[in-house]
């Protein structure tokens, strides 16, 4: 079984945002939450809440942003834990709010359309109308100035900087503006400027459903509920972070052994050490490969939330679950692999 949606970004008009979707019978709030943000293409970085449409019993949960503080609280865990068919048939409810970022107040009035008999284990995205205005632009009214800016004939250098700004998200550049990396290089302008580029009909349900398919790598960073030990295999979950950290350190302590030079160093030297790294590497070639692999992983997504949920011990070392440490670490390896 699957409930089909229909959630429609209010206040927004010429053209209506709106996105119809079917989600799992299983789905909790906070699995919701998440797949509104994909199917709208909002960027998960503001707080939320979920709340009554004003009929009947008035309820509102409004969840801690453990992005970034990492807290988990009893809204936290009431959204993880509550499911959405559940809660609307005790409470006999048809539709009802989703806000995001309590700033510019980004209300969705959510109905509930109809059960269906679907077997999918990720979202759908049927139908939909329009592109989501930029983040932190101001709400809907905002939105509505930023549009009569981008269609007025005349614009000042105060009013082409706040296009700028609020539209950079949609900056298009050349791929010479870009290194080996995928970085985009300082300095660099872009081809076309976003508020140009920035369609407000547009929409791309081919687009949606394609990230609703790496939506479950997405999800293991919330797929824990706060003292919900039994969720995971947390003598696996250690045994894991306990054998990358060893690699990490292998294969980093033999990078800093072979680059770190001495004073007055000789060119002849300093070539000779910088072949004896690249034979090092080549030789711990499947520990590299373990270490991209783990990167970004749902292995890897699923340890950073026992992390953050505080299940794993104190004294274990877990350098390898930051981002920086081993980007920074595989980046290097490749520069070195292709100078």
């Amino acid at each position: 079984m699957a409930i089909q949606l229909k959630i429609t970004l209010c206040d927004v008009h010429e053209p209506s945002v709106w996105r119809r979707l079917l989600i799992p019978e299983t789905y909790t709030f906070r699995q919701l939450h998440l797949a509104i943000q994909i199917a709208f293409g909002w960027e998960d970085k503001h707080l939320y809440e979920f709340c009554s449409a004003g009929v009947g019993d008035k309820w509102n949960v409004t969840e801690d942003d453990e992005n970034i503080t990492g807290i988990i609280t009893p809204a936290t865990s009431w959204a993880r834990e509550t499911k959405v068919l559940k809660f609307v048939n005790e409470h006999q409810i048809s539709r009802f709010f989703y806000v995001y970022d309590f700033g510019d107040d980004w209300r969705h009035e959510v109905e509930i359309e109809e059960l269906t008999n679907s077997l999918s284990g990720m979202p759908v995205c049927m139908d939909g109308e329009g592109a989501v205005p930029p983040e932190d632009c101001g709400g809907p009214g905002g939105y509505q100035w930023l549009k009569e800016l981008k269609k007025k004939h005349k614009k000042t250098p105060e009013e082409r900087q706040h296009l700028e700004y609020a539209f950079a998200k949609y900056d298009l550049f050349l791929d010479s503006d870009f290194d080996r990396y995928g970085n985009l290089k300082e300095g660099a302008i872009p081809d076309i400027y976003g508020w140009r580029a920035f369609r407000i009909n547009a929409f791309n349900i081919k687009a949606v459903n394609r990230e609703f398919k790496k939506m479950r790598s997405y999800e293991s960073r919330y797929s824990f509920t706060m003292g919900d030990e039994d969720a995971i295999d947390l003598n696996a979950t250690i045994e894991r972070i306990n054998r990358m950290e060893k690699l990490y350190n292998h294969v980093n302590d033999t990078v800093i052994r072979l680059t770190t030079s001495c004073e007055g160093e000789e060119e002849a030297v300093a070539l000779a050490r910088h072949e004896r790294l690249k034979k090092s590497l080549s030789r711990m070639k499947d520990e590299i490969q373990a270490l991209s692999d783990y990167l970004g992983s749902p292995d890897w997504w699923s340890d950073r939330a026992a992390d953050e949920d505080g299940f794993l011990p104190d004294g274990l070392k877990r350098g390898v679950l930051g981002e920086d440490m081993l980007y920074n670490l595989l980046s290097f390896i490749d520069s070195v692999k292709r100078g």
